[in-house]
């Protein structure tokens, strides 16, 4: 018997026998990191893109108020600004005599409310110091208490720092003379501040 055999088959094409189909194409995910770096970008662009627009906007209003300040300059006169520049050198000179100005006026109104009506002061010697001023009186009281009741009076003046009283002695007559010395506080000196 004959056995059929069987002989393999060897291709002798290379086309295939099935029709090609395509195969579905496949979108790979956007990675995370990947649209953070979108993200970013697109706010750096549009952070870059409105500061031009801004940096032009502000340039453009800069040339326009450069443009309206000159045409205010040519709208003065030369020589009312010269007048207005003359006047301001002379206000300010005369605030700064007003405020290097003495006056001695509110100190002897302030040493007539302090002083006793039995106190008497004969001598006045003051001298201006750059903290204010120093004041050195010879006074006269009928006795050694008046003499007391006035230290405390000047004690108590917040314009009149650290008053001494010192020479106490009694004259022929019996009463008291004496010497006080204080320093002055410049708000009492000060003309402008008691205008």
């Amino acid at each position: 018997m004959d056995i059929p055999v069987q002989t393999p088959r060897i291709q002798t094409t290379f086309i295939p026998k099935q029709p090609l189909t395509a195969s579905p194409l496949r979108r790979s995910p956007i990675g995370f990191l990947t649209l953070i770096a979108v993200i970013v970008f697109l706010a750096s662009a549009s952070g870059w893109g409105g500061s031009f627009i801004w940096r032009a906007a502000l340039d453009r209003q800069v040339r326009s108020l450069e443009g309206s300040l000159e045409r205010v300059k040519e709208a003065f006169e030369p020589a009312t600004l010269n007048l207005f520049i003359d006047l301001d050198r002379k206000f300010a000179a005369a605030a700064n005599l007003l405020s290097g100005h003495t006056s001695l006026l509110p100190l002897f109104d302030h040493l007539e409310e302090l002083t006793i009506r039995t106190v008497r002061f004969k001598d006045f010697k003051f001298q201006t110091l750059p903290e204010g001023g120093q004041l050195i009186m010879n006074g006269l009281a009928p006795d050694y208490q008046t003499v007391a009741l006035q230290a405390d009076e000047f004690g108590r003046s917040n314009l009149l720092v650290n008053p001494i009283f010192y020479d106490l002695d009694l004259d022929q007559v019996g009463n008291v003379v004496f010497t006080v010395q204080f320093n002055l506080a410049p708000s009492l000196l000060s003309y402008s501040n008691n205008l």
